[in-house]
């Protein structure tokens, strides 16, 4: 079973309302704080020769990335390890020299969590908590007909990165995939000044990530001219840029238009393609 059926089908019905809507949930209904929780596997989303303290950072970073996309600055953080073989008492070191730079760098602290030792691969998950500070929260249902799409920065930069980093090439993109670089400005900006914006990061893929909001929000999404670097991939992921879906014009924050809304079933057409279940999802 897919990841996204498992969780349409078990987990929405037991859960509260929209709470699974969205990469993030907000604490309490009419709360300013905002949870996420990210899970990162040994051998899935990170290597085995990768740079421990990249390892850190990019745990940190794949959480500040959700919370960008709904408004929220990161604060706190609970983190729990499960050590797997290749965390030996050196990758610890280095791991938690990373942490630190990246708790700093973000401004989060570090309030808790739990440590176990497991055999195989080494699973890390954080649980970070960011305050709205009565902003206004970015949802992927806020979508409406007639809205534009905008994307923060050019995709493709982590899928190239990855292969660089699986070739042992310590390259500037097998960089950007080890550390990436949430738009955590760009989407503190736009939760402050405006009241409606669908927002996501791209984090599976530009076609999944929008095919999130295009099901919360039941509408049909179709782009045009995405920008890409060269050789990348819409679909590949770990870009960790924004993508929003409003119809305010977002150019005057360097975003760049790539689609439009209509009403009509949800999906996101490319090139004649619906890619709204394309990019990475569990099996």
């Amino acid at each position: 079973m897919k990841e996204f059926d498992f969780i349409d089908r078990y987990l929405k019905p037991i859960c509260a309302l929209n709470a699974l809507d969205d990469d993030t949930s907000l604490a309490i209904r009419g709360d300013n704080m905002v949870v996420n929780t990210d899970c990162i596997v040994e051998g899935r989303h990170f290597l085995p020769t990768d740079p421990p303290d990249t390892v850190a950072k990019k745990l940190i970073r794949v959480n500040v990335s959700d919370l960008a996309s709904t408004g929220a600055k990161p604060r706190y953080l609970s983190l729990a390890m499960s050590l797997g073989d290749t965390a030996r008492e050196s990758w610890l070191a280095t791991f938690a020299s990373g942490l630190a730079e990246d708790l700093e760098e973000w401004g989060i602290t570090l309030i808790g969590g739990d440590t176990t030792r497991t055999q195989g691969a080494t699973a890390l998950t954080a649980s970070v908590i960011g305050d709205l500070e009565q902003r206004t929260p970015m949802r992927r249902w806020l979508a409406q007909p007639g809205d534009r799409v905008w994307l923060g920065r050019p995709l493709g930069l982590g899928g190239l990165g990855l292969t660089d980093a699986q070739a042992g090439r310590r390259t500037p993109m097998a960089w950007q995939y080890w550390v990436p670089q949430p738009q955590l400005e760009l989407g503190l900006t736009m939760s402050t000044l405006y009241r409606r914006v669908a927002c996501a990061d791209v984090s599976d893929g530009l076609g999944a990530d929008l095919g999130h909001i295009a099901r919360a929000s039941a509408v049909a999404i179709t782009l045009f001219d995405v920008p890409v670097e060269p050789n990348g991939d819409i679909n590949a992921g770990d870009d960790y840029c924004l993508v929003a879906v409003t119809d305010h014009d977002l150019n005057v924050h360097g975003m760049t238009q790539i689609g439009t809304v209509a009403a009509g079933l949800p999906a996101v057409w490319h090139q004649n393609q619906d890619i709204s279940r394309s990019g990475y999802e569990h099996h």
